[in-house]
C-alpha cells in the first residue's frame, strides 16, 4: 500500500541516492568537497533535490565570519567549531540528518570527528532503462575527478543501484550466455543425429523461436531483466523438447 501511494502522490520524485564520505581531513579537503557539491548540483540533467551541505556551509561562513573557505583553509579546531555552529543554525540545521559524528553533537560546542557524512540527491525518473547507468556514471565520474586523499572514503550509492547493477550485468551477459546455449544445441544434437543438414535445421528453428519470443517481449513492453532473462534461456530446452 505504501509503494502504491508514493507513486500516486509523487509521481516524479525519482530515486535517492547521494554520495557519501567517510574518514577524510574535512577542513584540508573543504574546498574539494565544495567542488564536488557544485559540480553534483549541476547536473540538474539527471538529478533533482540536490542536498548540499558544502555549499550552504560556504555560504554560511561567508556571511557570518566573510571567509571564503574554498580559498582559505580552515585548521581542524575552526572547522569543528563552525560546522558545529552550522548544524545548529536556520540554514544548516536541516544538515544534521547527513553527518555522523564520533560523539554526540551539542549546541554551543565544537563538533567531534565526522564519522561519515553525505549529500543526498534524486535520479529523475527515466522512463527508458538505457538512462540508468550513464546517470550513475556521470556522478561517479564527478567524484574521481575530485582527487581526494582518501579516494576509497568517497563513494556514490543508493537503493535503486542495485537493480541498476542487475541491468549492467544482464547487458554484459544475457547475449553471451543465448549464443553459449545455441552453440551447446548445435554440438549436442550432431553428436546425437550426427547429420549436419538437420543439425543446422534444428539450429536454426530454435534461433527463429528465440527471435520470435524476443518480438514478443518487445509487444509487450517487457525489458531484460532477471526473469525475462531466464525465461529466453529456458525457451531454448524448451524449443529442443518440442523438437524431439
Amino acid at each position: 500500500k505504501y509503494v502504491m501511494e508514493h507513486r500516486h502522490f509523487y509521481p516524479n520524485r525519482g530515486y535517492e541516492a547521494g554520495v557519501y564520505m567517510g574518514h577524510l581531513n574535512y577542513s584540508l579537503e573543504l574546498p574539494k568537497i565544495i567542488e564536488l557539491a557544485e559540480q553534483v548540483q549541476g547536473r540538474q540533467d539527471v538529478l533533482s533535490n540536490v542536498q548540499a551541505w558544502p555549499i550552504e556551509f560556504h555560504d554560511f561562513m561567508s556571511s557570518l565570519n566573510n571567509i571564503d573557505v574554498k580559498k582559505t583553509l580552515l585548521n581542524d579546531t575552526e572547522w569543528r567549531e563552525n560546522i558545529s555552529k552550522f548544524l545548529f543554525s536556520v540554514a544548516g540545521g536541516k544538515f544534521q540528518a547527513n553527518f555522523k559524528f564520533d560523539k554526540n553533537l551539542v549546541c554551543g560546542e565544537p563538533a567531534g570527528e565526522v564519522l561519515i557524512s553525505s549529500i543526498i540527491f534524486n535520479y529523475h525518473k527515466f522512463e527508458d532503462r538505457e538512462f540508468f547507468i550513464p546517470a550513475r556514471d556521470a556522478i561517479e565520474d564527478i567524484v574521481r575527478s575530485a582527487n581526494f586523499t582518501n579516494s576509497d572514503q568517497v563513494f556514490v550509492w543508493g537503493k535503486i543501484f542495485g537493480n541498476w547493477f542487475t541491468d549492467e550485468i544482464i547487458d554484459s551477459e544475457i547475449y553471451r550466455n543465448i549464443v553459449l546455449a545455441l552453440i551447446g544445441v548445435f554440438i549436442c544434437t550432431a553428436v546425437m543425429i550426427v547429420n549436419v543438414q538437420v543439425c543446422f535445421l534444428i539450429f536454426t528453428c530454435v534461433l527463429l523461436s528465440l527471435v520470435a519470443v524476443g518480438g514478443f517481449m518487445q509487444i509487450w513492453g517487457l525489458t531484460l531483466d532477471i526473469v525475462t532473462s531466464i525465461g529466453l534461456q529456458l525457451s531454448v530446452g524448451l524449443c529442443i523438447g518440442n523438437l524431439k
